[in-house]
């Protein structure tokens, strides 16, 4: 049992064991009033967005600001955005926080790209849509586990050798050169972000200013340029202007904000909010050779972490919280960082192929308590002097492990009051003309809660939890003792003077209870704080996300399971309702099953999922690796012929040129290095090719002299030295090359060697790339990609007939192709991946779906196999393209084959969905566009 103290206002006691936080510290710039007079301060442009050291304000209404951390180019499906922004909305979020990729958009210096999977504005009309505002984090440095932080490989080479940075170039601060290399991005992207701000009717009330970043020379300086620039742009004002609102000529801007890693007091200056990088921890990425994969991040932050978590940071006074990631996505082709592999899934509440986890029903839970109890938005600590021994009528209050749950007190609902609650409260609305309360919680287990009324009150129970109760009228109180069953219960508590519904609910199926928002009038018609309401409850859907109710129709669109042959859908709310709409078809056969509360069967399409055979297909190889040949024509490679490099880090070997990919241009994938040396009988007989080879954690290299495998190297350091011996046999007269593949720069030299020349081949065009539609970091430079191999419509009905099955016969690279057709539903939500046979082996695989790089398998490291692929990417109705680039690494049999591959109905069959997600959007990016 619980002592509670009361205090006359209200108390959220927290009861748990507890455990980061991506959160906002206020500090005190401008203010203006809102309408109840409460001092908030401001940017000194706006008063559309303000804050006082409790929290948030939009619109001079405070607000929890409950968001989720979202990239959309790890979603490469513009189409599916709105996917993730409805499934945010569902979960009660009221906000969105993004990273922009500075790379993807400005591939090359002078060069900006804001279209396809880059563009902004189809995600801020999304957000807008489903009422959602945004924190726009732009970077220019975004670190998230992706290459370089973000940063544009172009940039990567400009001069410089600061004390405080082992890497060319004063990246990150105010040196000339890195500030003329940040201007063309940030001149493009921070007018779109200015044009969505909420003074604008857009949904950005925040502006983040760089990333995760320390006071240091030349740095808080950087980081007052881009805020200036961004001012400059039309988003935040000076931090200490002291502007009133009465001129009809100042400009209207949202705050800016900086995120501090680890709470170090860094740039708290710098911008109108400080913020603290420790992030709540929604979950985590997931390195190269992890035994556990994602699904082990997701049982360790499970619902209990979750309560557990995020209760200790509400009973810290945090009111602003985002969640990274809520959905986290693919890191396709070259997007992730070296010690990240192809999945991004995060351990989220949303899971990679965007199906709903545990975790998302959990968050809901929270989210939705949130948006309805406002007092916990404005809390101050105070210990009462009265006690309360609890629970009154038996039993006892249980903690099952690492758990945590909250008692409330004290808190108005409508025109009734709730004096103390053990079962976890969800909300309340309006349930035919009465306060509803929604609580919850774990079958089998002793809840206790009691209200405060004048009268001993009339009790009709309707459901299968244990009901008690007893009237105080000393008190005028009322105590319902609950021990919880499964399904919802029914309490209704009449007096003379009005009536209030308890509803109680099992956890599990209070994690399938929706509250959609019907929309207000105005420019933030859409959201909840501001204009929107939630005056349903609605029951059994997989997903419920829009609502309308209009002249006593309601509207409701979401998705079904279609594993149920049917689903019965309850809706609580208004008696006016006549007719209710399922994804715009009316329902028949409603039925009223009590006040307020109608219930109806929607049956479900029981669509047929036929998934084709990759075993089973016919495939077709070719060589890729063609330069290692005596008679290979290299006129297509670049010649690498600097000698000098901005590189601060020198070549272990002799010159004279320079081996660096990023001095020629190339950024990421795959790189081939090709020597030429003159070798014949009066030189000294080479003994070893050694090379220093660098590419980042994990990478790999393979080396050829002549046609003759040296031999590979792969560890887990960033650089590796390797020599490999060389004997007579392998060499012969007049010129010889040497070719090495990687993931990487290369050193190279031996004094006994002449080289005359070398050449280097990465993604075809470098920075000049053709492929607008997949951008600059789908390609590496393998043969098969150069060529186009891997795009639609590239003919190989000249190749010959072998599957990946059969793989290599020596170490090298092939490449595999095949198609197959899907024929799948319509208006279906249907999760695919490809997935690898786990069997270990020294290979390395890259798998390309209609043109695009969805997946790196390294079969010796792991731990990822299946890889999501979403539709967009896939044709689900129509013919696809799949190509598998094989780079055998060692000689054993299992260095030089895949022993299966397969496609996987990765989940459940969703009917409904956001509607016919297609591919037309890329069929103009094929072979013949791009190569022929």
């Amino acid at each position: 049992m619980h002592i509670l103290a009361f205090t006359g206002s209200t108390l959220i006691a927290l009861l748990g064991v507890a455990n980061c936080l991506w959160t906002l510290a206020i500090s005190q710039a401008n203010s203006f009033l809102a309408p109840s007079d409460t001092f908030i301060n401001s940017t000194g442009l706006t008063d559309k967005v303000g804050w006082d050291p409790y929290s948030f304000y939009i619109h001079g209404q405070r607000i929890f600001l409950q968001s989720g951390e979202f990239h959309t180019w790890r979603l490469p499906v513009p189409a599916l955005w709105k996917d993730i922004t409805q499934k945010a909305k569902a979960a009660g979020f009221n906000a969105l926080s993004i990273y922009v990729h500075w790379h993807l958009l400005n591939p090359k210096k002078g060069v900006v790209d804001l279209t396809g999977i880059n563009e902004l504005q189809p995600l801020f009309d999304a957000a807008k849509e489903a009422g959602l505002f945004i924190i726009a984090r732009p970077g220019p440095y975004i670190n998230a586990e992706t290459t370089t932080g973000g940063l544009p490989g172009h940039v990567t080479t400009v001069p410089g050798d600061p004390f405080w940075n082992p890497y060319n170039g004063e990246m990150r601060s105010n040196d000339t050169f890195y500030h003329d290399a940040w201007q063309d991005y940030w001149n493009a992207v921070i007018p779109v972000i200015a044009k969505n701000q909420i003074t604008n009717g857009g949904p950005v009330i925040m502006v983040q200013i760089e990333n995760e970043y320390y006071n240091g020379p030349g740095q808080n300086e950087y980081v007052a340029q881009l805020r200036q620039r961004a001012l400059d742009l039309g988003i935040v004002s000076a931090c200490n202007s002291r502007l009133a609102f009465n001129s009809p000529t100042e400009s209207q801007e949202v705050p800016t904000m900086v995120n501090d890693p680890g709470q170090f007091q860094n740039l708290v200056d710098s911008a109108d909010i400080y913020g603290i990088d420790a992030y709540p921890v929604s979950g985590s990425y997931d390195p190269w050779g992890s035994k556990g994969g994602y699904a082990a991040c997701r049982e360790l932050t499970n619902p209990n972490f979750q309560r557990v978590y995020y209760f200790a940071l509400w009973a810290n006074g945090v009111t602003a919280v985002n969640f990274y990631m809520f959905y986290g996505g693919t890191s396709w082709a070259q997007l992730p960082y070296t010690n990240a592999y192809t999945s991004y899934d995060y351990g989220a509440a949303v899971a990679e192929n965007r199906e709903l986890s545990a975790k998302f029903g959990e968050l809901k839970l929270q989210s939705l308590f949130l948006r309805t109890f406002k007092d916990i938005y404005k809390t101050d600590y105070k210990v009462g002097s009265a006690n309360k021994t609890i629970p009154q009528l038996g039993g006892n209050s249980t903690l099952l492990g690492r758990d945590s749950f909250i008692i409330s007190t004290d808190l108005v609902f409508g025109s009734s009051k709730l004096l103390y609650s053990t079962a976890m409260l969800l909300s309340t609305f309006q349930l035919d003309g009465n306060d509803a309360l929604i609580v919850y919680g774990n079958i089998g287990l002793v809840y206790e809660v009691s209200f405060q009324l004048e009268e001993e009150p009339t009790i009709i129970t309707s459901g299968v939890t244990q009901v008690t109760t007893k009237y105080f009228d000393n008190e005028k109180s009322l105590v319902v003792n609950l021990i919880v069953f499964q399904g919802i219960t029914t309490i209704e508590l009449g007096t003379s003077h009005k009536t209030i519904v308890l509803l109680v609910a099992d956890y599990s199926t209070a994690t399938n209870l929706w509250m959609p928002t019907i929309a207000g009038n105005g420019d933030l018609a859409e959201y909840i704080d501001v204009e929107a309401s939630a005056p349903l409850l609605v029951r059994g859907p997989y997903l419920v996300r829009t609502a309308a109710l209009s002249h006593n129709v309601l509207a409701l669109t979401g998705d079904l399971n279609t594993e149920e042959a049917s689903t019965v859908v309850t809706v609580y709310g208004p008696s006016t309702i006549s007719s209710i709409s399922w994804n715009g078809k009316t329902l028949g056969r409603i039925n009223k099953v009590a006040r307020g509360t109608w219930e109806v069967e929607i049956g479900t399409s029981g669509a047929s999922v036929e998934i084709p055979d990759l075993m089973e297909a016919e495939w077709r190889y070719k060589d890729s690796l063609p330069e290692i040949g005596a008679g290979f024509e290299d006129e297509s490679l670049v010649i690498a012929d600097h000698t000098t490099t901005t590189n601060t880090f020198p070549p272990y070997y002799g010159g004279p040129w320079i081996l660096y990919a990023d001095d020629y241009g190339f950024h990421a994938g795959n790189l081939l290095w090709r020597g030429t040396f003159q070798h014949n009988d009066s030189l000294p007989l080479p003994t070893a090719v050694n090379i220093s080879v660098s590419g980042g954690i994990h990478f790999a290299a393979s080396a050829w002299l002549n046609e003759h495998f040296l031999g590979s190297s792969d560890t887990l350091l960033a650089t590796n030295n390797e020599s490999w011996p060389v004997t007579e046999d392998m060499l012969m007269d007049g010129e010889n090359h040497v070719t090495v593949l990687q993931e990487g720069i290369i050193s190279w030299a031996d004094p006994r060697m002449h080289f005359i020349k070398w050449k280097l081949a990465g993604n075809y065009g470098g920075e000049d790339f053709p492929d607008k539609t997949r951008k600059i970091l789908n390609e590496g430079g393998l043969y098969a990609e150069r060529k186009g191999w891997h795009l639609p419509g590239f003919d190989d009905s000249g190749w010959e007939l072998r599957t990946p099955f059969q793989g290599l016969d020596k170490p090298g690279v092939g490449f595999f192709r095949t198609t197959f057709n899907l024929d799948l539903p319509m208006n279906h939500d249907i999760p695919l991946s490809i997935v690898f046979d786990d069997l270990p082996g020294h290979y390395r695989a890259q798998l390309y779906i209609n043109g695009w790089q969805m997946g790196k398998r390294v079969a010796n490291i792991g731990p990822q196999v299946s890889f999501v692929v979403q539709q967009g990417i896939l044709n689900y109705e129509g013919e696809n393209v799949i190509g598998v680039s094989l780079w055998g690494l060692g000689e054993d049999e299992d260095d030089l084959r895949i022993p299966s591959l397969t496609i996987v109905r990765g989940g459940g069959v969703y009917e409904g969905g956001v509607g016919d997600v297609g591919v037309e959007w890329w069929e103009g990016a094929g072979w013949e566009e791009l190569r022929g």
